[in-house]
């Protein structure tokens, strides 16, 4: 199989100056729709589980050069490739001294959650953020991978990895699971909930209500 990015399909579809590393959403939406290797919808289904899953890691570095295709040229077959290049996620480049400096408070918490990272992906060559985008978004694709990604997640599964992850410390493994377990709760699931007859709501949950449940759950499964 040959890897290609996604940037290559998106230069043979859309002309523009940043040609296919612009990472303007309504350009990779319309890039998905106009492409003809895959189904629209079997492309547009997996990047918005790709964007979610992002979201879920805080992942800020997802462009059009980190994801793509499987092509077999004896085959004359495609397939989206598995994804790969995830380097920027989880605050990679916080410190166990910053990662205790965050758990101790609220508001560096809170700040990880609604304001920082963002999507390295654009709307109206504006970053978007992860929470705000998801609470708002009318696309009825996104919503649905959503359900279909909150469903997905298991923190009992992913605790456990964590638990027995070697050779990272207690610290790390305590501040890896609460964002996550935060991450889930506070924005994929908070989004989701937040849809009904009134419309979108983003008004947030309590972080302080979310932190004891997370905490009560890690000691009571985990010696972490």
């Amino acid at each position: 199989y040959e890897l290609r990015d996604f940037a290559s399909l998106k230069n043979t579809v859309i002309s523009s100056s940043e040609e296919g590393y612009g990472t303007e959403l309504v350009d990779i939406l319309e890039t998905i729709h106009q492409q003809s290797l895959l189904l629209p919808e079997e492309l547009e289904n997996a990047f918005w589980e790709m964007f979610l899953m992002d979201a879920f890691l805080g992942n800020f570095d997802r462009h059009n050069g980190n994801w793509g295709f499987l092509v077999n040229k004896e085959l004359g077959t495609v397939r989206i490739a598995p994804i790969y290049d995830c380097g920027s996620c989880l605050y990679p480049q916080l410190s166990e001294a910053g990662m205790k400096q965050v758990l101790s408070s609220e508001k560096e918490l809170e700040n990880r959650m609604y304001v920082f990272p963002n999507a390295a992906i654009k709307e109206g060559n504006k970053k978007i953020n992860y929470f705000e985008f998801l609470s708002l978004t009318k696309n009825r694709v996104c919503i649905a991978a959503l359900k279909r990604i909150i469903d997905r997640i298991d923190m009992g599964k992913i605790g456990s990895i964590i638990e027995h992850t070697p050779y990272i410390s207690e610290l790390q493994k305590r501040f890896y699971f609460t964002v996550l377990s935060l991450r889930k709760y506070l924005i994929l699931e908070q989004a989701m909930e937040g849809r009904g007859e009134k419309g979108q709501n983003i008004a947030k949950r309590n972080l302080r209500t979310e932190l004891d449940r997370i905490d009560g759950e890690r000691r009571e499964k985990w010696k972490f």
